[in-house]
C-alpha cells in the first residue's frame, strides 16, 4: 500500500466531500468511543460514520486496535506547554491535573486506552516537555524517568478508580457500612473522613504527597552523587 498515507476524498451526505486523514479518522474514532464506549467501535460503523468504504478506511488503519492506538493523541492535544522558568512541582501539578480532568471527562477514552495502552507521538512529546522540566529543576534522568512513571501510573489508576465508582452504584459504601467497628476499629473510623472519598480533591492530595516525596529524595542525596551509572 504505497499510498496508504496519503489524503483521499470522501462524498458525504448532500455531495459534499471531505478529505480522509490519520487526523479525520482519529477525530471520529475518539467521538465515536467518547459518546458509547469502545464496543461501539467497529472499522465498518467508523467508516459509515466517515462516510466512506470500508477497504478505503483499511487503506489507513490496520485493525481496531490501530484506531484504538490513535486516541491517546486526540486525548492529549492541546494540553499547555509546559514552562521551566517556575516552580517544577506547580507545573508538573498542573500538567498532570490537567491529564487527569480529560481521563474523567472521557471515561469511556481513558477505559479504552488502559485495556490497550500505546505510546503515541503526544505522549512522547509530553513525556519530553516533563523531562526538560525536571532537568532544569536538577533532577537527574533516572529520577525524572522514575517521577514520570510513578505520576503516570497513578493518574491513570486514579482515573479509572474515580470511573468505576462513579459508573455504576458500588458495592464499596454498604460493605463499609456493614462492618462491625468492634472488629475494624480503624477501617469503621475513616469511613465517613473526607479522605476516604475517591474524587478530584483526594487525586489532588495524592498527586502533591507524591512530588513531596520526590523532592526530598532528591534533596537528600550527596551533592555530585549521580545516580546514573557511569
Amino acid at each position: 500500500m504505497a499510498e496508504e498515507n496519503a489524503p483521499s476524498t470522501v462524498k458525504r451526505k448532500g455531495g459534499r466531500s471531505r478529505l480522509l486523514t490519520h487526523a479525520v479518522i482519529a477525530q471520529a474514532a475518539f467521538a465515536l468511543v467518547d459518546a458509547e464506549g469502545e464496543e461501539a467501535l467497529t472499522v465498518a460503523r467508523l467508516a459509515r460514520r466517515l462516510g466512506c468504504g470500508t477497504m478505503t478506511l483499511y487503506g489507513y488503519v490496520e485493525s481496531k486496535s490501530a484506531i484504538v492506538a490513535m486516541l491517546p493523541g486526540v486525548l492529549l492535544d492541546d494540553l499547555p506547554p509546559l514552562g521551566v522558568d517556575g516552580p517544577w512541582d506547580a507545573v508538573i501539578e498542573d500538567c498532570y491535573s490537567a491529564v487527569y480532568q480529560r481521563l474523567i471527562v472521557h471515561r469511556h477514552v481513558t477505559q479504552a486506552i488502559a485495556r490497550a495502552p500505546v505510546f503515541g507521538e503526544e505522549q512522547v512529546r509530553l513525556f519530553e516537555a516533563i523531562l526538560a522540566v525536571l532537568d532544569h529543576a536538577g533532577f537527574s534522568v533516572e529520577e525524572a524517568v522514575s517521577m514520570h512513571r510513578t505520576l503516570r501510573t497513578y493518574t491513570l489508576g486514579y482515573a479509572l478508580l474515580q470511573i468505576s465508582y462513579e459508573g455504576a452504584e458500588s458495592p464499596r459504601r454498604a460493605w463499609l457500612e456493614a462492618l462491625e467497628p468492634e472488629e475494624f476499629p480503624f477501617v469503621t473510623k475513616q469511613r465517613d473522613a473526607p479522605a476516604s472519598a475517591v474524587d478530584a480533591d483526594q487525586y489532588l492530595r495524592g498527586l502533591r504527597d507524591i512530588l513531596a516525596g520526590c523532592a526530598v529524595r532528591a534533596a537528600v542525596r550527596p551533592a555530585g552523587a549521580s545516580s546514573v551509572p557511569d
